[in-house]
């Protein structure tokens, strides 16, 4: 009897390339449409689209790979019979999918262009959500993880972290957008406010200025005027803020009594056919309000004080500052605190060109706040005026400019009487507003923008620079 002798290695081999023979033609089709087979560039990290309410566009993802687009489709179906499971989540707002953007090769799998519409009553949130393309039954792409984030109208980046845009871009003839204003908030917040597009924001942080949310929009009423030239928070009690609005010609204000999240909205006006000084409202001990103005005339510039009697619903003492002693006519912006009750302290810009006004920076007196002594020069170009109480210290922050450089600086002096002040000390180079100081969690932070990149905010610790003049 004949008997058989197996080689177990020969006979594995006989039965792989028989298997491998009758199956070729099904793995060639696969090939065609089985994306999982190969590697390729279907973006692996999330793909993040941002968007605002009734924003609609189309978005291509693109496979990179150029060998595959010599793959044929005409054993599996066309480019027509691909389609697109979308997860609920992101399904409201892709509303359209096509399997080739705009400049792709003809009859490949390299793209995928999607339709987006955002209505307009979308709320503020980012959506998650995958997306899964096939033919007829075969799968082309794993789960491709798309985020779809929405921001409210033109609402900034809720996460508004130092250094980074707070204001998000878009396109338009000049970048608007007033400085933004810090005061302290509750429980060693910080709250801020500004302006986009005359939309008004308040957002709060709560780590010392580090990172900020969005808390708020001040509506006005429906006075979202384009542009406001200034927006300025005062701090009345621990929950009730005021909010100084400017625009070309006219100023506002307006209250919330719950820290920013709410605002009454008819803002009541303290002045028209003058200029608002970027400054606060000041609330004094008396309970007398203030609010600095200048005016253009032929003769030149001249700087105003308005007192209010009853909490800023009318202005009716209105006190011009006295000249300089030098005769410079063109004073502009300024800022007025209270030394001790019935003492108090200005500082004036001056930097109009007019004939006979050279850049200055001007301090003046008061015991009654209504009589004025002459404004005496500094000796400084000082710009957009700050007065602080700080423990036993006052300090005067401003914008010192630099003619070498052409910019400005940011820059305090600091004064234990309000009448003898030390050098100016510079904690910022090129800013576009000057700090803003506030307290919080025993620290002292000194906040601005920077300049010529206006939407970035600078942040400055100087807590121990303090404890050395204390």
């Amino acid at each position: 009897m004949m008997s058989w002798a197996i080689n177990v290695r020969s006979f594995k081999f006989l039965c792989i390339v028989v298997l491998c023979s009758v199956n070729a033609s099904v793995l060639a089709d696969r090939e065609a449409f089985d994306y999982k087979k190969r590697k390729h560039n279907w973006p692996k990290e999330v793909v993040k689209i941002e968007s605002r309410p009734g924003d609609s566009f189309t978005y291509c993802l693109q496979y990179d790979d150029d060998r595959d687009n010599k793959i044929s489709l005409n054993k599996i179906g066309s480019l027509s019979d691909i389609t697109y499971w979308v997860s609920p989540k992101i399904r409201k707002f892709i509303t359209g999918t096509s399997p080739k953007c705009p400049n792709s090769k003809n009859n490949s799998l390299n793209s995928m262009l999607l339709s987006i519409s955002i209505p307009s009553d979308s709320q503020p949130n980012t959506y998650a959500g995958v997306i899964r393309a096939k033919i007829k039954s075969h799968a082309i792409t794993k789960a491709i993880k798309i985020h779809i984030k929405i921001d409210s109208g033109y609402l900034p980046e809720t996460d508004l972290r130092i250094g980074t845009t707070f204001r998000k871009h878009v396109p338009g003839p000049n970048t608007p957008g007033a400085w933004p204003t810090w005061v302290e908030g509750p429980k060693n917040s910080i709250i801020m406010a500004f302006d986009y597009f005359g939309k008004i924001y308040i957002a709060n942080s709560r780590n010392q200025g580090k990172s900020w949310t969005v808390v708020s929009v001040v509506h006005l009423n429906g006075r979202n005027i384009y542009g406001w030239a200034s927006t300025f928070l005062s701090r009345i009690s621990e929950n009730s803020l005021l909010l100084r609005l400017s625009d070309e010609i006219n100023s506002y204000w307006v209250r919330s009594y719950d820290n920013g999240h709410n605002w009454i909205q008819e803002p009541v006006l303290i002045a028209s056919s003058l200029y608002a000084s970027p400054a606060p409202i000041r609330i004094m001990t008396d309970n007398r309000w203030a609010a600095t103005f200048y005016e253009q005339t032929t003769e030149g510039f001249y700087p105003y004080l308005f007192w209010s009697y009853d909490q800023g619903m009318s202005w009716l003492e209105q006190i011009r500052f006295p000249m300089p002693i030098d005769g410079n006519t063109g004073l502009t912006e300024s800022d007025v605190i209270e030394i001790r009750p019935g003492s108090y302290v200005a500082a004036i810009r001056a930097d109009e060109g007019i004939e006979g006004a050279d850049d200055g920076f001007y301090l003046t007196w008061s015991e009654d706040a209504i009589n004025w002594s002459s404004p005496v020069s500094m000796g400084d170009k000082g710009r957009m005026p700050h007065f602080y109480k700080l423990d036993n210290l006052l300090a005067l922050s401003y914008r010192i400019y630099d003619p070498a450089l052409g910019m400005q600086h940011g820059a305090i002096r600091f004064s234990r009487d309000g009448i003898k002040w030390s050098t100016p000390i510079v904690i910022e180079h090129a800013v576009n507003n000057s700090p803003f100081i506030v307290q919080t969690n025993g620290k002292i932070i000194a906040l601005s923008t920077l300049y010529p990149d206006r939407n970035r905010i600078v942040r400055t610790d100087i807590t121990k620079m303090l404890e050395k003049l204390r």
